[in-house]
């Protein structure tokens, strides 16, 4: 079977590391069950193990931020293109008005509105066969009336100022062609696409990181069990050593040399137990756990597979590693994010056309609303009226409507400067795909190279393990048969034992080579062979 083609036999346990199941809720219920009770002990299987680390790692809730984030930027373009509503409103306090006739010709002109009235007067007193006053007259009369009425006039000043002035505004603007818009909508996808790639390599990463740490704390945990059964053994053929020392049938140097070898042992168990203490904390930080809780390993290398596939060429495995690396998907959507900068650049030479409404509602209040009304029945009789805040004569609604063009012409060659710099990247970009492909044709062929080599060392320690077996027993035999002594057997079993733990070593080195090879492809999903 090639490593190129998976297995479905129903011993593999397959792990999908989609995005959809890294967040799932089975996963976050799992991990906060095996973190719920401090100091106690969390056992764990190498699956389960992958679970936890898919919800706890710092590192891929960056990414999903990252994802987040980039989906975010994608909405934000878009909506250069819908719409602009705004709304706005003023209140001005006209404090001093200038006259802005002032000193002109055409300061005698507002004046000259008395003798309109004047005029309107005397034609209307000739068609009624009355008496007609001049104008001076006029104005006395005029004047008596009003002040009788309790109304005085304002004189000089700006006749048109209005102390109060109330401005409420809605405009709506619709980008019509806008080139740049659409290229930054274009390069906020390949944004995001950059940003998934990012989080699938960095899970893929962390499945590999959790793989090692749990095979490293199984091989450590199984090295002191060797020496701790080793070391009973040892203390075993040591009382029987001794009794027939004390017997006077062996000499005394046969107990001292196996106190020496007891003691060496013991040394090299301490070590071991520090070690396996030591790569179980380097699993605990790898899942996120907290030290406070010890990890109990459930698996064993006798649950994992020994068979190897029938190793794939670097021919082949090169164009699937080109299609599935996330790292190098990563590279190609920055080219492209690059091309979208630099189409983004050159729509600055392009104009931008865009509609616009304008709905605006204008109060223009006088601060004195009082007016004089003349009587129509008695000459230079008036009356007063006083209009409310918000008459209609105040306020007046206002409606535009239209097309706006924008075009740069002339910038003193930015764009242009701005383009060569594109280039350049774009370029920079391309290199570090090229040399991204060499690295990864260097990390295939490396990965192929630890596995066939791994397991080569995994043949040689099973013919290893089955002559160091052959060896025990015939010792066994030759003490049975009193041909041979305890310390023949003793050192038959301390070869057996060395040849188990040096079995185990290049399992594990196997085991990882295959992990460092599902890596080296960028293969999205993890395939551990686990016997049921």
């Amino acid at each position: 079977m090639s490593l190129l083609k998976r297995s479905r036999n129903k011993n593999w346990l397959i792990f999908t590391l989609a995005i959809t199941i890294l967040s799932g809720s089975f996963s976050s219920l799992f991990a906060q069950k095996q973190l719920s009770t401090a100091g106690k002990d969390v056992p764990l299987s190498l699956n389960e193990a992958l679970e936890i680390a898919l919800v706890n790692s710092y590192v891929l809730q960056k990414s999903r931020l990252g994802v987040d984030e980039a989906e975010a930027q994608i909405r934000e373009a878009r909506g250069t293109v819908y719409p602009q509503i705004g709304g706005q409103g003023s209140y001005t306090r006209n404090v001093i008005t200038p006259n802005p006739f002032a000193g002109s010709s055409a300061e005698g002109l507002f004046s000259s509105f008395g003798a309109i009235d004047w005029l309107f007067y005397n034609e209307q007193q000739r068609s009624d066969g009355n008496p007609t006053l001049n104008f001076s007259d006029f104005l006395d009369r005029q004047e008596e009336g009003l002040r009788a009425a309790g109304i005085e006039q304002s004189a000089g000043g700006n006749p048109f100022a209005v102390e109060n002035q109330f401005i409420l505004g809605v405009s709506a603007t619709q980008a019509l062609y806008n080139g740049a818009a659409f290229a930054a909508i274009r390069g906020a996808e390949h944004l995001r696409t950059i940003m998934r790639e990012q989080l699938e390599r960095d899970t893929q990463t962390l499945v590999k990181d959790v793989r090692s740490a749990y095979l490293n704390a199984l091989l450590a945990q199984e090295q002191v069990n060797l020496l701790e059964s080793s070391l009973n053994q040892l203390r075993e053929t040591h009382r029987e050593i001794t009794l027939m020392v004390d017997q006077g049938v062996l000499p005394r140097i046969d107990r001292n040399s196996l106190e020496v070898e007891i003691v060496n042992l013991e040394t090299n168990l301490i070590s071991a137990k520090n070690g396996a203490a030591l790569a179980v904390r380097s699993l605990n930080l790898t899942l996120g756990i907290s030290i406070e809780h010890d990890i109990v390993l459930t698996n064993s290398f006798e649950d994992f597979t020994t068979e190897l596939p029938e190793i794939g060429k670097i021919e082949d495995a090169y164009p699937m590693a080109l299609q599935l690396r996330p790292d190098l998907k990563q590279l190609d959507g920055a080219i492209k994010l690059r091309q979208e900068e630099r189409n983004l650049n050159r729509a600055a030479y392009l104009p931008v056309l865009s509609a616009f409404a304008d709905y605006a509602f204008i109060g223009s209040v006088p601060q004195n609303r009082t007016l004089s009304v003349a009587d129509p029945d008695v000459d230079f009789k008036y009356n007063k009226e006083t209009r409310g805040f918000f008459d209609t004569s105040y306020w007046n609604a206002s409606l535009a409507v239209g097309l706006r063009l924008q075009w740069s012409i002339f910038d003193g060659f930015q764009r242009r400067a701005r383009l060569q710099q594109v280039d350049v990247n774009i370029r920079r970009t391309e290199i570090d795909a090229i040399m991204l492909r060499e690295a990864i044709y260097l990390e295939i062929d490396q990965s192929l190279k630890n596995v066939e080599s791994a397991w080569q060392r995994i043949e040689s320690q099973r013919r290893n393990i089955q002559l160091a077996d052959m060896n025990y027993s015939d010792a066994k035999s030759r003490l049975r048969e009193g041909a041979g002594t305890r310390l023949e057997e003793r050192q038959a079993a301390n070869l057996l034992d060395q040849s188990k733990l040096n079995y185990l070593a290049a399992l594990h080195e196997f085991l990882i080579a295959r992990s460092a090879f599902d890596h080296a492809l960028g293969i999205k999903t993890v395939e551990v062979q686990i016997n049921d």
